[in-house]
C-alpha cells in the first residue's frame, strides 16, 4: 500500500471510529465504561439499615477503586426497586450474556417501609431490574406470583427480554422461575418450590445457580439443558453437596486443562461461602470437582471476575467493602492471591451484588475495519479514474 493511501485507511479508521463511538456509545459505554465494576450499594446514607425496604443504588467504579457515578433506582411509587436493608443474599447483580444489560431482583414498596420480603407478592411485586449500559432503568417486570411472603435474590437474562429468578422456597412460588418477557407479571415454576436459591446465571447458552441448604443441596449447579423455560430440569451439582456451607455467588472460568464439565466449557470455579467466610477454589478433573483450597475473608458475599490465559482476577463485596483478588495459580492449584481492599460502603450505607461492565466484541471492530475499508475504496478508485 502506497504511503498515502496507507495515511488516508488510517484517517478513515479514525474517523469510523468517532463516529460509530457516537452512534454505539449507548450500548456498549454510555455512562457505564466497559471493563469496569458495578456495585448494589443499599441505603440512604442517612437513615440505620433495618428489616424496612430501603433504597437501591448502583456504583461504577474503575478496577482500582475509583467511584465513576452513582445510579440511583426509584426508591418510591409505581416503578420503585427497593431491598430489605439487613438481609445479605439478596440484591445479586449479573449482566445478561449477551452484554447489553444488568439485572438485579428486589421488591415494588417504597423505602422505610416495614419488610417487603414478609408481604404477600399480590401486594408486593417481587420485580426484576433491567439497567442497559446507557444506565437506563427498566423495572416493569413485576411478579405477582413469586416469593411471595419470601425473599427474592436475583434474577439473570439472556437477551434482557426473558429473565430466571432465584429465591427462598415457599408453596407455590418459590425456588427457581421463569418469566418469559419484559413487563411480565407472571412467572413459571422450574422444579421444585422447595428449593433454596441464592445466584442464577445465564453463561454461554447454559443456567447455573447455587444453594445453601439441603434442598437443591450446598453446591453450585448446572440446570436442565440449555435454557430451560418450563418443568422439572435435572440440577446436576458441580461438587459434592456439603452438609454446612451457604455457597451465594460463583465465577466460572476455563483455564485451558481440556476438561469440560457436563458440556458448558468450564474447569475453574470460583465460590463464595457466606458462612464459612471463605472464597473457595475447585477444579473439575475431567472426572469430578476438587477443592483446591480456601482463601478467608470476614463477610465475603459476591463475586464476579474475568480471566486474562490462566490468570484470573477477582472482585468480591462484603458489607463494608469493595474488594479484589488475584489468582495466577493456574488450573488445579491453590489460590495464591491476597484481598486488596477498594472501596468501602460508608456509614448507613451496604454493599450487594458486584458485576463487570461487558467489553465490546470483536462484531464491533471488524465492523468499523470494513466501513473505513469501503471508504477507502471508494477514495482509491476515484483516484484512478481521475
Amino acid at each position: 500500500m502506497a504511503d498515502w493511501n496507507r495515511t488516508f485507511f488510517n484517517r478513515c479508521m479514525v474517523a469510523c471510529i468517532l463516529a460509530a463511538a457516537a452512534w454505539v456509545g449507548p450500548a456498549f459505554g454510555g455512562p457505564f465504561t466497559a471493563g469496569n465494576l458495578v456495585v448494589v450499594r443499599v441505603g440512604d446514607g442517612s437513615t440505620a439499615l433495618s428489616t424496612n425496604a430501603a433504597a437501591v443504588s448502583l456504583l461504577e467504579y474503575t478496577r482500582s477503586g475509583t467511584l465513576l457515578q452513582t445510579i440511583s433506582l426509584a426508591s418510591t411509587g409505581t416503578s420503585a426497586l427497593t431491598l430489605v436493608g439487613t438481609t445479605t443474599t439478596e440484591g445479586i447483580l449479573q449482566g445478561s450474556s449477551n452484554g447489553q444489560y444488568l439485572l438485579l431482583a428486589g421488591y415494588r414498596k417504597n423505602a422505610g417501609q416495614a419488610d417487603p420480603s414478609v408481604d404477600a407478592s399480590t401486594t408486593t411485586n417481587r420485580v426484576v431490574g433491567r439497567v442497559d449500559l446507557n444506565a437506563n432503568v427498566d423495572t416493569s417486570t413485576a411478579l405477582t406470583d413469586a416469593y411471595s411472603s419470601k425473599s427474592v435474590r436475583g434474577a439473570s437474562s439472556d437477551d434482557g427480554t426473558r429473565f430466571w429468578t432465584s429465591g427462598e422456597p415457599t408453596n407455590p412460588s418459590g425456588g427457581l422461575r421463569y418469566a418469559g418477557s419484559l413487563g411480565a407479571t407472571t412467572s413459571t415454576l422450574l422444579g421444585s418450590y422447595s428449593n433454596n436459591l441464592r445466584q442464577v446465571s445465564v453463561l454461554g447458552g447454559n443456567l447455573f445457580t447455587s444453594s445453601g441448604t439441603g434442598t437443591p443441596g450446598r453446591s453450585v449447579f448446572h440446570v436442565g439443558s440449555g435454557l430451560p423455560t418450563s418443568g422439572s430440569p435435572t440440577f446436576t451439582s458441580s461438587f459434592t453437596p456439603d452438609p454446612t456451607s451457604q455457597y451465594q455467588s460463583f465465577y466460572f472460568t476455563n483455564l485451558g486443562s481440556g476438561n469440560n464439565w457436563d458440556s458448558t466449557g468450564f474447569d475453574t470455579l470460583y465460590t463464595a461461602g457466606t458462612n464459612s467466610n471463605a472464597l473457595f477454589k475447585y477444579s473439575f478433573n475431567g472426572t469430578s470437582w476438587v477443592l483446591n483450597n480456601t482463601v478467608s475473608l470476614a463477610g465475603i458475599m459476591d463475586v464476579t471476575g474475568s480471566t486474562q490465559g490462566t490468570t484470573v482476577t477477582l472482585f468480591v463485596t462484603t458489607g463494608t467493602d469493595l474488594e479484589s483478588f488475584t489468582d495466577t495459580a493456574g488450573y488445579n492449584a491453590n489460590l495464591n492471591g491476597t484481598f486488596t481492599s477498594l472501596a468501602t460502603a460508608g456509614s448507613n450505607y451496604v454493599f450487594r451484588g458486584v458485576a463487570a461492565v461487558p467489553e465490546p466484541g470483536p462484531l464491533l471492530l471488524s465492523g468499523l475495519t470494513g466501513l473505513a475499508m469501503a471508504v477507502w475504496g471508494r477514495r482509491n478508485r476515484s483516484r484512478v479514474s481521475t
